[in-house]
């Protein structure tokens, strides 16, 4: 029992990502971004720099889970994401969405304990984080969109610290979003041929004569 419990437990880490945690960092780095523009040594910025670093993990292994569960039937057409566990039906669609349900749910948990600015703009990102996969079915431009999402922290860190946006935040989110779409795009190459052949969009294949 406890054996096939820890087999599970395993694969589920897999579907999040936990055991690959470089997208994590590249949701977290712009979370410190914007904690250490302005800092606010009041603000008990220790606790909210390990909240961030939880949140991190927990809610990119949230956005993974998503992911995969939206495109399980793509994925196993995606030489690169065969063996991902929807896609090769390690587990259950009922499962995974349990999985789902609790890394929200501790995601939720870190978020209240910030101030109501932070909470608000927390919650303002999380429908885009959902439908996110739907949008490399529709645009060439699905890592704007995830550069759109993978920079809000930014926005949330300052609110931490700061009470106003202010124009100095705003371009250094805007030059982290070009920073995401620049390394998804790159990212992105290695899965042209079977994109195009499934009918996939994505800003590497828009730009592919011309990378």
């Amino acid at each position: 029992m406890f054996e096939n419990s820890f087999a599970k437990i395993k694969i589920l880490l897999r579907l999040g990502r936990y055991n690959y945690p470089t997208g994590a960092f590249l949701l977290l780095w712009p979370c410190f971004w914007g904690v250490f523009y302005e800092i606010n040594f009041d603000t008990n910025f220790l606790k909210i720099l390990i909240l961030f670093v939880v949140g991190s993990f927990v809610m990119r292994g949230a956005g993974c889970c998503i992911n995969d569960f939206f495109d399980r039937d793509i994925d196993r057409l995606v030489k690169r994401t065969t063996k991902r566990p929807l896609a090769n039906k390690e587990i259950s669609l009922k499962e995974a969405f349990y999985f789902i349900c609790f890394q929200l749910l501790i995601g939720f948990l870190i978020v209240i304990q910030l101030n109501l600015k932070a909470i608000l703009f927390s919650f303002i990102i999380i429908p885009l984080v959902i439908i996110y996969p739907l949008f490399k079915r529709i645009t060439y431009f699905p890592q704007i969109i995830l550069g759109i999402v993978f920079n809000w922290g930014i926005l949330i860190g300052f609110l931490t610290q700061n009470t106003l946006l202010n124009s100095g935040i705003i371009f250094l989110y805007l030059g982290g979003l070009f920073f995401t779409v620049a390394y998804d795009t790159i990212y992105g190459f290695q899965d042209i041929d079977d994109d195009k052949k499934i009918g996939i969009k994505s800003l590497s294949i828009k730009l592919e004569k011309n990378s």
